[in-house]
């Protein structure tokens, strides 16, 4: 520390709850991206750490992501049937399915097999379903990297899904802020216990003459993409260590 004493007591430690509805509603509409101002500027940040969250389970197992099945019968047009939004059991799925294959009229129907737990498709010609459109896939049990899945080319015309259908929807929701070096701070498991947060480990600044005015936080699916909260509230506290008299670069240039 080239001879600067400096002792722990000067780090201050502040505890700050983030409301989403304090933000900027005009620039973010909805509570799965936002930024919200603090009460006052920290300076001289050593660390920023999210101790909790609490996440109401608003994204359910068909959403508009994941809400469409693609495909092909014969020499037809492509047909493209969506699901209501959701939450299902597997038979429920299969049954709602069912119903759409019918109305649209091509032939095209889906079993649920309870000992292989797998989805198989049948049509009275050879069938084509479109994996790359389709983003039922995961739900489904579509698990393939082939943009496209075709049936056998002879009688029955049938294809049997690769994975057993997964009805659970979003696993778990990761919290990250872009103004943390994009880190992750913290998850909460939607299948467990939304209301039960797992604490990431914390990060330190190198640089102690960070300052923070606000935070912009994510709150992202396991895939990347945003949580669809459809604008519900939530409630983050982070605590924030800071020095108090960080307006002095010669002493803070020398911690390290």
């Amino acid at each position: 520390m080239n001879g600067i004493r400096m002792s722990v007591n000067r780090i201050s430690t502040a505890t700050v709850r983030v409301d989403p509805l304090k933000r900027d509603r005009n620039v973010y509409r909805d509570t799965n991206e936002y930024h919200v101002e603090f009460d006052r500027t920290y300076n001289g940040v050593v660390a920023v750490d999210l101790e909790y969250a609490s996440l109401s389970k608003t994204e359910p197992a068909i959403s508009s992501r994941n809400d469409t099945l693609v495909y092909r019968v014969g020499t037809s047009q492509r047909m493209t049937t969506r699901i209501p939004r959701g939450e299902y059991t597997v038979d429920q799925l299969v049954s709602e399915l069912t119903t759409l294959l019918t109305a649209d009229g091509l032939g095209l129907t889906v079993v649920y097999d309870d000992q292989t737990r797998k989805l198989t498709f049948s049509a009275g010609s050879a069938f084509t379903l479109y994996i790359l459109d389709s983003t039922a896939r995961d739900v489904l049990g579509l698990s393939t990297p082939e943009p496209i899945v075709t049936s056998t080319t002879s009688a029955p015309y049938t294809y049997t899904c690769g994975a057993s259908p997964d009805t659970r929807g979003v696993k778990y929701v990761i919290f990250r802020s872009p103004d943390l070096l994009d880190r992750e701070l913290g998850m909460v498991d939607l299948q467990t216990d939304p209301q039960t947060f797992v604490k990431y480990p914390p990060h330190v600044f190198k640089n102690y003459m960070q300052r923070l005015r606000g935070l912009r936080i994510r709150v992202e699916r396991e895939d990347g993409w945003l949580y669809e909260t459809d604008g519900t509230n939530h409630l983050l506290v982070f605590t924030i260590k800071y020095y108090d008299d960080a307006t002095q670069p010669e002493l803070l240039a020398d911690i390290v």
